[in-house]
C-alpha cells in the first residue's frame, strides 16, 4: 500500500503542480472549442438570415398573387353560407357545423386552414369579397333565368332578368344583418321613416333582414335603370340620327352614273337627301328604344 502511494505521489501528472497544469490545459482546450463553435455560428448567421429574407419575400409574392382569387373564393363561400342558412335554417346549420367539429377533427382542421387562407386582409380585400359575394351569385342567377326562359319559350328582357336576379341574390346571398346603404344615407343626414326602418338592423330576424336587403337593392336597381333609360337611350338615339345622313351621302357618292341617267330618263331627279323622312327616323328610334 505504501509502495502504491509512493508511486502515485512520484507521478508528475498527479502531483499538485502537475494536476493544476492538466486542469489549465483542459480548460484552455474547452475554451478554444467554444470559440471555434461561436465563429462557425457567426459565419452561418448571415447566410441563415438571407435565406429567411428570401423565404419571406417568396411567401409575400405568392400571397399578393393569390389575394384576389382568394377574395373571390371568400366572397363566394359567404354567399353559399347565407344561402344554406336560408334553406336549412341558421340554427340547424350551426348544429351541423358543431357536429362536424366534434366527430371529424381532421376535416375541421383543413376547413379552418382554408377559412384562414380566404379571410379578408385589409380594406381592399374586404371590398373585393363584398363585391364578389353579390356579383358571382348574381351572374349565376342571370344565366339560370336565361336558360329557364329559353326552355319555357318566354322572351324576357335584359332589365327584367337582371331585376329578378338582383332580388333573388339580395334575398339569398347577402348577410341578413349587414350594414346597408340606408345606414350610410342616415349618417349623411338623409333620414325618413323608410330609411330609418331599412337602416335599423338591431333585434331584426333573418327574414326581416333579407326582406330589407331585397327592398333596398330593388329600389336602387330601378333607380339606376331609370337613370340609364332617361340619359343613355336619348344619347344613343341622337347618335343614330346623326349617322343616318352620313351613310346616305356615302351611298350617293358610290352610286354609278348610269343609275342617274336611268333616273333622269324616267323623269326622276337624283337627290342626295336620305331616303327615310323624319317620320321614319322617329319610328326607327322608338323601335331601338323598345329593343333596349
Amino acid at each position: 500500500m505504501n509502495d502504491l502511494m509512493a508511486a502515485f505521489a512520484s507521478n508528475p501528472r498527479y502531483a499538485p503542480d502537475g494536476l493544476e497544469a492538466e486542469i489549465e490545459k483542459e480548460e484552455l482546450t474547452n475554451a478554444r472549442r467554444v470559440d471555434s463553435e461561436a465563429v462557425a455560428v457567426a459565419e452561418l448567421e448571415p447566410v441563415k438570415s438571407d435565406n429567411i429574407d428570401m423565404h419571406e419575400k417568396i411567401l409575400g409574392v405568392i400571397d399578393t398573387a393569390t389575394r384576389i382569387p382568394r377574395d373571390f373564393v371568400g366572397g363566394t363561400m359567404r354567399a353559399l353560407d347565407n344561402t344554406m342558412a336560408l334553406v336549412v335554417g341558421r340554427e340547424n346549420l350551426d348544429d351541423a357545423n358543431d357536429w362536424i367539429r366534434k366527430e371529424m377533427p381532421g376535416f375541421t382542421s383543413l376547413t379552418d386552414q382554408f377559412s384562414q387562407a380566404v379571410a379578408p386582409n385589409g380594406a381592399a380585400s374586404q371590398v373585393t369579397q363584398d363585391l364578389s359575394q353579390f356579383a358571382i351569385p348574381f351572374g349565376a342567377y342571370m344565366k339560370g333565368l336565361k336558360a329557364m326562359s329559353a326552355v319555357a319559350g318566354v322572351e324576357a328582357g335584359s332589365f327584367t332578368t337582371a331585376f329578378i336576379a338582383d332580388v333573388v341574390t339580395s334575398g339569398t346571398a347577402l348577410d341578413p344583418h349587414v350594414e346597408r346603404l340606408s345606414s350610410l344615407a342616415k349618417e349623411m343626414g338623409v333620414d325618413n321613416k323608410v330609411i330609418g326602418w331599412l337602416a335599423d338592423n338591431e333585434n331584426e330576424t333573418d327574414s326581416e333582414g333579407r326582406l330589407k336587403n331585397i327592398l333596398e337593392n330593388a329600389g336602387l336597381g330601378v333607380g339606376l335603370a331609370a337613370a340609364f333609360t332617361s340619359v343613355v337611350m336619348p344619347l344613343k338615339g341622337m347618335w343614330r340620327l346623326s349617322k343616318a345622313p352620313v351613310k346616305t351621302k356615302k351611298a350617293a357618292k358610290n352610286r354609278k352614273p348610269t343609275e342617274d341617267i336611268k333616273q333622269n330618263e324616267g323623269g326622276d331627279v337624283p337627290q342626295d337627301t336620305p331616303k327615310e323622312d323624319i317620320t321614319g327616323q322617329i319610328e326607327s328610334l322608338l323601335k331601338a328604344a323598345e329593343a333596349l
